[in-house]
């Protein structure tokens, strides 16, 4: 005899293989008398006890004792190795799938359920596009019968974080593409990173995380972590300002006649230079952008114009004079008046041309020096050793080295008056 066990969705239980001798008629009741099935085997039944009545052809009858058909168990499935991964970034895209078995998979039907409320969420062996949280896998066998093979805990991402609390904007000035912004943090990423800006238009200006060499105008950051997610920042603005630029400084030459003129920029800055001939600025003669220009053989005494030029500002121009010397010396009064009445007091030694001071002496008619000095703006008091000296010639010597470098040097005599 055999007893095969009910299914666990209720029948498909059955008892096969009694030995019967003689008899011509067989009955399956269940406990309360129900009849079951007519034949030697019943089939289909649910668990519980159930007895054979068997009666032969003179109308004798026996049965036997109650049978009783179980249900059947959970045929045992378990899952070996699954690949799994958190939600990231809010983004319900975590998973659950398992990749292979302890029996064979194609044998059974499944379940993915939320533990807290028992809701189906997915019948195949794996379940996706998730938020965090806790899911179990069941499975039912042949015999209808499920258990739950799998459970597993999904965890949460959070996206990347753009912190600008330190942000650093740099505007634009002139239209010169001189704007940026610098001290992004951004933090909560994992692995490689692409960082890619883009204008008020969507078009890339940038792939980096600092925005350099920028004009006016609204950018936003895009911070792309293929192993989380992307996100973008707010837009931060740069504006521009054009303003008027100061003249470019430059000093005025004396130079030998049929020389050449060197004219140079004092602090270069950027931008372009431009030398005109004319202060309108309708005759260009050269343009650079280190603002270092040389006349060649300057003949006479001439003007020359130098503009700064920076984006879209409003240029600035300079006027440079060059005076051309054929003779530098040194001249001095023929007397001077010491008397403190605020009129020729000092003696001061004079330049034509152009020449660098080495010494300016005055010695008394005996020859004692009185007055020394190298520096033009100092003149002699007509005092030495902080006492007047008297009315009389003096004599004077300078020395010092012309615009060629040749040393010049002269005397005289000048007049003291008191």
């Amino acid at each position: 005899m055999t007893i095969a066990p009910a299914k666990c969705s209720g029948a498909g239980g059955a008892i096969t293989g009694i030995n019967v001798t003689n008899a011509g008629n067989y009955q399956w009741f269940d406990t309360v008398n129900h009849l079951v099935g007519q034949g030697l085997d019943v089939y289909n039944l649910p668990a519980g006890k159930y007895r054979l009545k068997v009666t032969n052809a003179t109308g004798c009858e026996t049965s036997t004792t109650n049978l009783t058909i179980r249900v059947a168990s959970f045929i045992p499935i378990s899952v070996v190795d699954v690949d799994t991964d958190s939600e990231k970034c809010n983004g319900r895209n975590a998973f659950a799938q398992p990749r292979s078995f302890t029996n064979d998979s194609t044998l059974y039907t499944y379940r993915w359920i939320d533990p807290h409320s028992g809701q189906t969420l997915g019948t195949n062996t794996g379940l996706y596009n998730l938020p965090t949280g806790s899911y179990h896998l069941l499975a039912t066998d042949t015999n209808h019968c499920e258990s739950q093979i799998y459970s597993v805990g999904l965890g949460a991402y959070p996206a990347p974080i753009i912190d600008a609390s330190k942000v650093v904007v740099t505007h634009d000035a002139c239209n010169q593409a001189l704007g940026s912004i610098r001290g992004l943090q951004v933090s909560g990423t994992i692995g490689a990173v692409t960082y890619t800006w883009r204008d008020e238009t969507a078009a890339i200006v940038a792939n980096t995380l600092s925005l350099t060499n920028a004009k006016a105008g609204h950018y936003s950051l895009t911070v792309d972590n293929p192993q989380l997610c992307t996100v973008v920042s707010n837009a931060l603005s740069i504006t521009n300002s054009n303003t008027n630029l100061l003249p470019p400084p430059y000093d005025d030459l004396v130079i030998p006649r049929h020389h050449d003129a060197t004219l140079q920029l004092k602090g270069p800055a950027t931008g372009s230079y431009r030398l005109y001939a004319d202060a309108a600025a309708t005759r260009l003669l050269e343009e650079n952008n280190t603002g270092l220009f040389v006349r060649k053989k300057v003949a006479s005494d001439t003007v020359y114009y130098v503009q700064h030029a920076v984006g879209d500002c409003t240029p600035s121009t300079s006027r440079i004079g060059i005076r051309v010397v054929d003779e530098s010396f040194f001249s001095i009064p023929n007397a001077f008046t010491p008397n403190n009445d605020g009129n020729n007091d000092r003696l001061h030694i004079r330049i034509t041309g152009l020449l660098q001071l080495k010494y300016f002496r005055v010695y008394s008619r005996w020859g004692q020096l009185v007055f020394e000095s190298r520096q033009l703006n100092e003149g002699w008091d007509g005092n030495w050793q902080q006492k007047p000296q008297p009315t009389g010639t003096y004599v004077w010597i300078a020395e010092g080295t012309d615009i060629l470098g040749k040393p010049i040097r002269q005397k005289g005599q000048v007049l003291l008056l008191r």
